[in-house]
């Protein structure tokens, strides 16, 4: 096939598999436009090397002047009016609906404000001069993860349920410059736009604005891209695309009457900063290291201001790595992210916070810096985006690990976050004022995520009484929306071991303890923090099993506390355990010995009197319980010395002691029967079986059956 003829078949099967529709992060993306002709699509039929992003050269400008020296027009060099209006013509497509391009062997839709930043902006970046490597200001490269950020926040400017677009990324990803971006091209085309922008701190949203401002100085100076403005050369608050209010002599403004009337600026970090102005952009930068200021009450001001109605008339951007001031700062930003998940979108499309939520991992999109990071070894020191501007992941992965290798501790922890390959590593706390061996349980927590690809590390259910008749045997039902997450089914004759005592019950069993964490009311309709019930079984210390391993949770709240209590009966008796609960609200107690099974309810093993459950009101017994699951966390989570992972199998329960708040625990249910559950089993038996190891048993045991 001739050379010609090959890249144009080359480009109509790019032109044919492009997706029209596609889903970015759980956000269906069908905002994208009609394909144009092919043979109008900019590298049709160059070679593979040619086919590549190339910024348009946009012409020289000159300038028409009034008798005071003051600039009243320009105009493109060379060009005469109806060339002129053509060329601004396209200019105004691109950088509202878009620009298509062949590159390399696909082809390539790159939104309006995407096509803005690579061909209209000038940014830093490293190029080689004279065969040196140095950072110079010009345009940026087109890459992959770009792409895919800006097609997701059109999708996100589209939906009038959204609010915009909260953003979580690596180091070295450009957000700022992006977000930077956004806003000149929304503020330099759209009359009164106002646009704003506020950071950690006030001194930082003024940094930011000096760089946009430095931006806006490198556009091109035709009056399409740098509309007329207030006059001031270096403006320090706001940039105010308005009539000057005197002529200059030096010449910085156009004399148009027709001024767009938009402005950007910057604001203190403070809630109230924008309340009341109509915004149209609003650009909150490192919003997760706010010290002065709450961004889930700052969120709550400006969105209102954003608001029409209940529509989302503007939209916000809020980036961040996910840093951690003083260990106080990241807990709101995570809240504010977990709520912008867009799974739990209503019919308006809205999420619980009005965001969506946009992770970029560390490996889409890296580029390594010896300069920060050191130099890496020959087999990896390759590049990690080709001349192309595609991510290869696998490598940047690798290179990422290798620079993890050499850190550890807190320090690890921060790298990880500032480079994550999830959001879940994004989100890791570092060990500040935690009792627990915070390390430990991050890794445990990668090391299930990992498992989790390959097979379940659980499956939910509910425990049932055979044929709903209560009192008979306990059978195991699984279903998605069941009340348990079982890890481990018990061998068969160790379950439902009953011994009866008079009018009373009490388990055989000799391989199980089981906890609860639990609650006694009502739920009520209107209450805003309901305590949820949390439970768990666990091999005993010198048991059948492996010792001390979580083989079942139970985390959630019946709306009748006696259906709860009723769970942890069937619990119980299928599993052939006691059940050691949290004993200030009695009323699992007292149903237990009301239903006949009193024989269920373990003592407190702290304690020297006869005291049905454990209450965890003294200090004493909540040191013991917190130096109890300090030493299981030491012990069982994180890398073995043999390179090997115990099973702790539940990541919400990893994630709850990885949060845990030691001066106040109400809101840890999870933790807190976990605790009550360790001190059960830790509880020596005097006779000693062969165990059953979990690897034998994942291959003996099904949880599904």
């Amino acid at each position: 096939m001739p050379k010609k003829l090959a890249e144009i078949k080359a480009c109509e099967v790019a032109y044919n598999n492009f997706q029209q529709t596609r889903e970015i992060q759980g956000v269906e993306i069908n905002c994208i436009p009609e394909k144009p002709p092919i043979k109008e699509i900019a590298n049709y039929s160059k070679k593979i090397k040619d086919r590549k992003w190339k910024p348009i050269e946009i012409p020289e400008v000159q300038y028409k002047y009034d008798k005071h020296g003051d600039i009243t027009d320009s105009y493109f060099e060379g060009f005469d009016e109806d060339e002129e209006h053509e060329l601004l013509s396209r200019f105004y497509k691109y950088r509202t609906e878009g620009y298509w391009f062949f590159n390399k062997d696909k082809l390539e839709y790159i939104t309006g404000d995407h096509w803005y930043y690579l061909n209209v902006v000038k940014i830093p970046i490293v190029k080689k001069i004279n065969g040196r490597k140095r950072k110079v200001s010009d345009n940026p490269w087109f890459i992959d993860a770009d792409r895919d950020f800006f097609l997701y926040w059109k999708q996100a400017e589209s939906e009038n349920g959204c609010f915009g677009v909260i953003f979580t990324a690596a180091r070295r990803v450009g957000k700022t410059f992006k977000a930077l971006a956004i806003l000149l091209n929304n503020a330099t085309s759209i009359p009164e736009a106002v646009c704003g922008i506020q950071a950690q701190n006030g001194s930082m949203a003024s940094s930011i604005f000096n760089r946009l401002i430095k931006m806006w100085k490198k556009l091109p100076r035709h009056q399409f891209f740098y509309p007329t403005h207030k006059g001031l050369s270096d403006p320090s608050r706001a940039l105010e695309f308005v009539e000057p209010s005197k002529r200059s002599s030096k010449q910085q403004y156009y004399d148009y009457g027709n001024v767009l009337e938009s402005v950007i600026d910057h604001r203190p970090t403070k809630a109230n900063a924008y309340d009341s102005e109509g915004l149209w952009r609003l650009y909150i930068d490192e919003a997760s290291k706010m010290e002065t200021c709450d961004i889930m009450e700052l969120y709550d001001v400006v969105r209102e201001v954003l608001a029409d109605g209940s529509t989302a008339l503007g939209k916000m951007l809020v980036t961040s790595t996910a840093e951690n001031l003083g260990g106080k700062t990241l807990q709101s930003y995570e809240k504010l992210w977990k709520q912008s998940d867009v799974t739990t979108r209503d019919a308006f499309g809205t999420t619980k916070s009005g965001l969506y939520r946009y992770f970029q991992s560390s490996v889409k999109g890296y580029r390594h810096s010896p300069e920060e990071d050191g130099n890496l070894p020959k087999e990896l020191d390759k590049p990690t985006i080709d001349e192309w501007g595609y991510s290869d992941e696998e490598t940047a992965k690798k290179v990422i690990e290798y620079l993890r290798r050499n850190k550890g501790g807190d320090s690890l922890i921060q790298f990880i976050r500032k480079y994550p390959f999830n959001a879940k590593e994004a989100f890791m706390y570092a060990e500040v004022v935690s009792p627990l061996n915070i390390e430990n349980i991050n890794q445990h927590i990668m090391h299930n995520e990992e498992v989790e690809q390959f097979r379940e590390l659980s499956v939910r259910g509910n425990l049932d009484w055979a044929g709903g008749i209560p009192d008979t045997e306990v059978v195991w039902h699984p279903r998605e929306d069941g009340m348990w997450q079982m890890f481990m089914l018990p061998d068969k004759e160790d379950r439902n071991l009953i011994s009866q005592r008079g009018t009373g019950k009490t388990p055989t069993g000799n391989n199980f303890v089981s906890s609860v964490d639990p609650f006694s009311h009502r739920l009520v309709q209107d209450e805003k923090r309901a305590s949820m019930a949390a439970s768990h079984v666990m091999t005993i210390t010198g048991g059948k099993y492996n010792d001390r391993t979580f083989v079942l949770q139970y985390h959630g709240r019946r709306s009748d506390p006696n259906d709860f209590f009723e769970d942890m009966i069937k619990q119980c008796v299928f599993y052939s355990c006691k059940l050691l609960p949290e004993n200030q609200k009695y009323e699992v107690i007292n149903y237990f010995r009301k239903r006949g099974y009193a024989g269920y309810i373990q003592q407190n093993p702290l304690n020297e009197k006869t005291e049905d459950g454990i209450s965890t009101r003294g200090d004493n017994t909540r040191s013991t319980l917190v130096n109890r699951l300090a030493s299981y966390i030491d012990d069982e989570l994180g890398q073995q010395a043999d390179g090997t992972y115990k099973d702790v199998p539940f990541t919400s329960l990893l994630e709850d002691w990885r949060d845990f708040d030691s001066e106040n625990w109400t809101k840890f249910d999870l933790t807190v029967s976990a605790m009550i559950c360790i001190l059960a089993a830790t509880e020596k038996k005097e006779q000693k079986v062969s165990k059953i190891t979990l690897k034998g048993f994942i291959q003996k045991f099904d949880v599904r059956r």
